[in-house]
């Protein structure tokens, strides 16, 4: 059987770095969210909430970290190649089941931008390109459409070419700060046709950063039976927080504040995954409505998490497993004359959380291929994150979740 193959990549990179004291944010765009880009950031993040929670069940990793909005972009692209019951599936997987296409391209369009704009005190930009090999003829609407709603710059190269990948390897280790230096491994299989990617990098710092010389080494409870030492970072500080009798919520705030690390503590006798089945987009809503400025003791490790995960079994699951089926899929809005399908989604994150605050990266790879025939009594609160907590990195205008981890053995390795 002869295969042709199609890989489409995204890459998300964040960075963090100290600056000034907090203040009002000036944002770039200040007017009032459209109610189908409410409607699009919710359902992203209830994409994400499931992504996330089918992603634990099938993982034997003691951490995990993923990008939501990685996978939903990397996924939104490809779906402007998808047509009949392939883009109705992915559609629904996604959570835009009463969209048009227009109506998604345009508030992912909006939401680049926004997020471009938001924070002049974070550096933080998207970059897209397209990889054809050449020859290999696509459709000029997946092209243009690309292009227009996602900036998609159009590269044609000969993959034959021994530096082929050396070439893509490096466009991708530029725009993710170095962070992900090679993504496309040489040779460059010969039925491969196209690279789609996405990086994205953000440079900010933790409004509020912790001092250095208060980082202790401290014992982390994995279990009642288990424990491991970690740096413990501590400050005592103004901040948004809540809590319930299941758990404690603090949201610690980058640059001017509008990027915002939620880190959500159960209680010490809650089993963690069973916490996690229980998030979906209105428990996360009363978390966020309910936080008020409170003066407390918050200890946080340091952490440095690396994760790999194919999602083709998670995404099938959530719905869209028409798209990994030879016979049955169908990218025809790629190239109408071949059959095309989804043959691997692979997802890989690097996150790193110390004093100065948060770097991040994050690549969703889509392959498609062609086949020929078809608590305590202080007087103020004290947050003591000792045991699994949930972290998400999220933008307050837009609503956006950009990366949603569960940390269960806090390593920092230098």
């Amino acid at each position: 059987m002869r295969r042709m193959t199609v890989i489409f990549l995204i890459l998300f990179q964040t960075s963090f770095q100290n600056c000034g004291n907090p203040g009002t944010s000036p944002s770039g765009d200040n007017r009032i969210l459209t109610e189908i880009e409410k409607e699009i950031t919710a359902n992203s993040n209830s994409f994400g909430f499931e992504l996330f929670r089918e992603s634990l069940e099938n993982s034997a990793e003691i951490n995990v970290v993923l990008s939501p909005f990685s996978v939903s972009m990397a996924l939104g692209m490809t779906l402007n190649g998808a047509s009949g019951k392939t883009f109705d599936d992915m559609k629904t997987t996604l959570g835009f089941t009463n969209l048009t296409s227009d109506e998604i391209n345009q508030s992912y369009r909006s939401l680049i931008d926004r997020l471009r704009m938001i924070d002049n005190s974070v550096d933080f930009r998207i970059a897209n390109s397209i990889w054809c090999r050449e020859g290999f003829p696509v459709l000029d609407t997946f092209i243009t459409t690309n292009t227009n709603y996602f900036d998609a710059l159009i590269q044609s190269l000969d993959f034959s070419r021994s530096d082929a990948a050396d070439i893509i390897n490096a466009w991708v280790n530029e725009n993710t700060n170095e962070k992900i230096p090679q993504i496309v491994e040489p040779p460059i299989d010969a039925t491969t046709i196209m690279f789609l990617i996405n990086a994205i990098y953000f440079n900010g710092s933790w409004t509020y950063e912790f001092n250095p010389d208060l980082t202790q080494t401290a014992p982390f409870y994995i279990s009642s039976s288990e424990q491991i030492d970690c740096q413990l970072m501590n400050y005592k500080c103004e901040h948004l927080y809540y809590e319930d009798n299941t758990c404690q919520v603090v949201d610690l705030p980058y640059g001017a504040g509008n990027y915002r690390m939620l880190v959500i503590l159960p209680e010490r006798n809650i089993d963690i995954d069973s916490f996690i089945s229980e998030i979906d987009q209105t428990v996360w809503n009363t978390w966020l409505d309910d936080l008020q400025k409170t003066e407390m003791n918050l200890y946080l490790p340091k952490f440095k998490v690396e994760y790999k995960k194919k999602l083709n079994d998670v995404l099938s699951q959530l719905g869209m497993s028409v798209a990994f089926n030879p016979v049955q899929a169908d990218f025809s809005r790629i190239n109408p004359d071949v059959r095309l399908y989804i043959s691997k989604v692979m997802h890989k994150t690097f996150i790193d959380v110390s004093e100065e605050g948060t770097e991040a990266a994050a690549v969703t790879s889509v392959e498609i291929c062609f086949t020929s025939t078809g608590g305590g009594g202080e007087s103020i609160p004290t947050m003591r994150v000792d045991h699994p907590f949930i972290f998400a990195i999220h933008e307050i205008d837009t609503g956006a979740i950009l990366f949603l981890g569960k940390i269960s053995k806090p390593e920092y390795p230098e």
